[in-house]
C-alpha cells in the first residue's frame, strides 16, 4: 500500500499491542 496506509496499520498494530496486524496487511503471502 501507500506510505500512509503502512503507517496507519503500523500504528494500529502498535496501539493494540499486536504489531503482527501490520505484517498481515503487508505480507503478500497472506493476501
Amino acid at each position: 500500500g501507500t506510505s500512509a496506509q503502512r503507517m496507519y496499520w503500523f500504528n494500529k498494530g502498535y496501539q493494540t499491542g499486536d504489531i503482527r496486524l501490520s505484517d498481515t496487511f503487508n505480507d503478500p503471502s497472506l493476501n
